[in-house]
């Protein structure tokens, strides 16, 4: 596999990925995975694959949000701890599961057996809370949506401009959004609701008939 990035003077980076193999016709029907494209086109500017008999050649272009300076070294960023370990604090009480750390291929299998421990064999409501996962990959959306068929009561709880949220609001998840916990709602506030088809939470407010004494 050949691998080429660049930054370009227009604050754009460029990257070049690129093999040997062949690519392979979906099969019919539902499969396990398969939504790391639509990944790449919705979380880059441009996303362009390439086929043909020497291989594959996939070229992603992302325009930087904050200004470039070419030829000046920024400052080196202070020093901190990784969090690449996968930790599950079960609240009882509250049903709540918080994780942390990466979600990814070497997690989904023991995060999977917590959850659903954490579920009592699905019999009562759970939420998962995904504010500090440092990594949701493909294999953790897979998981998510695999537990929802088994847990019909899972619910998500995500900080929208968090690493969860954002793939959340990309890969048909956010029916599944809760209201976190601990933000209790006044009678005549405005109500939450998810809208799946913009994968991000709207206001919406209900006008009913006056409450009579």
């Amino acid at each position: 596999m050949r691998l080429r990035a660049e930054l370009g003077p227009d604050g754009a980076v460029r990257l070049t990925v690129a093999d040997a193999g062949r690519w392979r016709t979906p099969p019919r029907g539902p499969v396990a995975g398969g939504r790391g494209v639509q990944m790449m086109r919705e979380l880059t500017d441009d996303t362009a694959i390439e086929r043909g008999p020497a291989g594959t050649t996939v070229r992603l272009t992302r325009r930087l949000g904050r200004p470039v300076t070419i030829g000046v070294p920024p400052p080196a960023p202070d020093p901190r701890p990784r969090h690449d370990e996968l930790v599950v604090d079960l609240d009882e009480e509250d049903a709540v599961a918080r994780v942390s750390g990466p979600v990814d291929l070497t997690t989904v299998d023991r995060l999977r057996a917590q959850l659903l421990q954490a579920g009592r064999g699905r019999t009562r409501p759970l939420r998962v809370d995904l504010d500090k996962v440092t990594v949701l990959s493909s294999a953790g959306v897979q998981l998510f949506h695999d537990l929802t068929g088994l847990m019909p009561d899972l619910r998500l709880t995500v900080e929208p401009d968090g690493v969860a949220g954002a793939v959340v609001a990309l890969t048909g998840l956010a029916d599944r959004l809760a209201e976190p916990a601990g933000r209790p709602r006044r009678p005549d506030a405005p109500e939450e609701v998810v809208d799946p088809s913009v994968g991000r939470r709207v206001v919406e407010r209900h006008v009913g008939q006056a409450r009579r004494r």
